[in-house]
C-alpha cells in the first residue's frame, strides 16, 4: 500500500514539474504514472552507479555535483518515455530540467 502511495505522489510531482517548468509537457495522469514508474526503476538502477562513478568529482566540489547526478535519472526516464509514447510526453529544454534535479 505504501508503494502505491509513493507512486501516486511521484506522479503528482511529475505533473507539478510539468506545470512549473515550461519545457515539460504531460498529456494525462496516466502518462505521469508511467513516468513515475520509470523514474523509480531508473533511480533504483542508475543513481547508485552514478554516485560511485562520480565520487572524485563529488569530493572536489564538496558534494555539489550530486545536484547534477539527481537530474540524470530524471532525464533518462524522460527519454525512455518520449521514445515509447512520442508526443504524449515531451521535454524541450533538457538543460533546465537537468539543473532542477527533480
Amino acid at each position: 500500500m505504501i508503494i502505491i502511495i509513493k507512486w501516486f505522489i511521484t506522479a503528482l510531482s511529475v505533473l507539478g514539474a510539468a506545470y512549473l517548468v515550461p519545457g515539460i509537457d504531460v498529456d494525462s495522469f496516466y502518462i505521469a504514472l508511467i513516468v513515475a514508474f520509470l523514474l523509480g526503476i531508473v533511480n533504483t538502477v542508475v543513481w547508485p552507479i552514478l554516485v560511485v562513478l562520480t565520487l572524485p568529482i563529488n569530493l572536489v566540489t564538496l558534494g555539489l555535483f550530486i545536484f547534477v547526478i539527481n537530474g540524470v535519472p530524471f532525464l533518462v526516464a524522460l527519454d525512455i518515455c518520449t521514445r515509447i509514447f512520442g508526443g504524449e510526453f515531451q521535454y524541450r529544454h533538457y538543460r533546465i530540467v537537468a539543473c532542477f534535479g527533480v
